[in-house]
């Protein structure tokens, strides 16, 4: 069990340390940390712009515009259970918490994802998200509890994972 205060807000919100998918840290050159707001009313994993094109990157993905957004798929050859997953922290240093990214999956799309690009910085843990965790939110000491469930399976950490990039001279790997 991990517990976080929440920040200033009027809404649940607490701060998410080093989102991490296939061993690299997606907030890496950014910051250790950002903000994640809990909605329920909110379905998706929601991602910031400059989060969300570094978790592109490591799924072979192919996206394409719809009315509500952008439509994410993968290749109908990988079995969802397969997917990477994301973790993070509620603390720096502290207990990993794993997101299944196969908990995501669209129900009306049996090989799109619920992982959306939104506008601000925040991170929204939506409904979705929040299935993957038994949570509490304590609003008397304003702070959030996660403990991690077993309902979803969680994939080897570089399960379907892509090879990094190689570098050559003076090149540095990011993503």
């Amino acid at each position: 069990l991990g517990w976080a205060q929440f920040q200033q807000y009027s809404q649940v919100h607490f701060m998410m340390y080093h989102l991490t998918i296939c061993d690299t840290d997606l907030m890496e050159g950014i910051s250790s940390s950002m903000v994640a707001r809990v909605s329920t009313a909110y379905d998706c994993l929601g991602l910031p712009q400059h989060l969300y094109n570094r978790f592109l990157i490591w799924l072979d993905a192919k996206c394409s515009e719809i009315d509500s957004g952008m439509l994410c798929t993968w290749s109908e050859s990988v079995n969802a259970n397969s997917l990477p997953t994301l973790s993070f922290q509620l603390s720096e240093g502290g207990h990993v918490f794993k997101l299944a990214l196969s908990s995501l999956i669209n129900p009306f799309s049996a090989n799109a994802m619920c992982v959306e690009e939104v506008t601000g910085t925040d991170i929204i843990m939506g409904a979705m998200a929040l299935q993957n965790f038994y949570t509490v939110v304590d609003f008397t000491t304003r702070r959030i509890a996660l403990q991690q469930k077993s309902t979803f399976a969680i994939a080897p950490d570089h399960a379907t994972c892509p090879d990094r990039a190689t570098c050559h001279g003076d090149q540095t790997y990011f993503s």
